[in-house]
């Protein structure tokens, strides 16, 4: 199990942030990263570039993929694995590393809803040795993401990771999830948060998003978290303060390289950094 620090929901402060990247067991985390595109290398060559690099060299995910695994342990920590194990539902990730990790950090078996774009470009799953050597715990499932068809009262977890991304269709799918769990079940949930540009939610959607949650969830997100002041937020974790912190932090990060040369040189194109945003991580039970 990774006994990661105590990663609180909300938005990460910076404090947290550097406890978290300097634990021993997100070292491990990168290991898994680091062997999955390794031994997945040929498999994903015919795929876009997104699914070819690192998702860690992200800071977004440095932080969520820990929270969302955390928040995952700590739902069944006293879970009576003699009568059953957990059911999860992954929802977006394709196939990063992160649902074998998640699978293999909870016990659980795990149904990873894939892009059908994804099955369109690859023979799904022979393609992948990791999810043939899973097939028994994992299951990889093609499905039209903005359009989940999801059985009801089957999932003990069930996350998505960045779910700005489906914002249109958000309603119907935060409603599909909460559907698909069980009485007691967890859903967690993360989204980017523009500061600059729309390199995320602004303030305004991302309070909707928390809202849309509740009415689902019967939480009181909404009430508890508000974005309205948020640019105006010392010592909370954004792209810029990690591409001020990164190159310090952690040196042999490919993106902390680059941020450097670009500082180097005053010159943006060689930092390639987006445009300042943060992150909202957080969790909810059904009742």
């Amino acid at each position: 199990m990774a006994m990661f620090p105590q990663l609180p929901s909300g938005i990460p402060l910076w404090q947290n942030y550097k406890n978290l990247v300097f634990h021993d067991d997100f070292g491990e985390l990168t290991i898994h990263a680091e062997m999955f595109l390794e031994e997945q290398i040929q498999a994903l060559e015919k795929l876009p570039f997104r699914y070819k690099y690192d998702h860690l060299q992200q800071w977004n995910k440095q932080w969520e993929l820990p929270f969302v695994l955390q928040q995952a342990q700590q739902h069944i920590q006293d879970w009576d694995f003699e009568n059953g194990f957990p059911q999860a539902l992954d929802f977006g990730s394709d196939l990063s590393f992160f649902p074998w990790y998640f699978q293999g950090m909870t016990a659980s078996k795990l149904t990873c809803l894939v892009d059908q774009y994804l099955v369109d470009q690859l023979p799904l799953p022979q393609a992948f040795s990791l999810v043939t050597l899973a097939k028994d715990w994992i299951t990889c499932q093609p499905t039209d993401l903005f359009l989940p068809q999801l059985s009801a009262e089957t999932y003990d977890l069930a996350s998505c990771i960045g779910c700005h991304r489906f914002i249109g269709q958000l309603p119907q799918i935060i409603a599909a999830i909460y559907a698909s769990l069980k009485p007691g079940g967890k859903f967690m949930f993360t989204f980017d948060i523009a500061l600059i540009g729309k390199n995320g939610l602004d303030a305004s959607t991302a309070t909707d998003v928390l809202r849309l949650i509740d009415a689902c969830f019967g939480s009181d997100l909404e009430n508890e978290y508000s974005f309205e002041k948020i640019n105006k937020q010392k010592n909370i974790v954004s792209t810029r303060y990690v591409a001020e912190m990164k190159p310090l932090i952690m040196p042999w990060s490919m993106s902390s390289m680059a941020y450097l040369l670009g500082d180097f040189t005053q010159s943006s194109k060689w930092a390639g950094w987006p445009a300042n945003s943060t992150v909202f991580c957080g969790a909810v039970m059904k009742g």
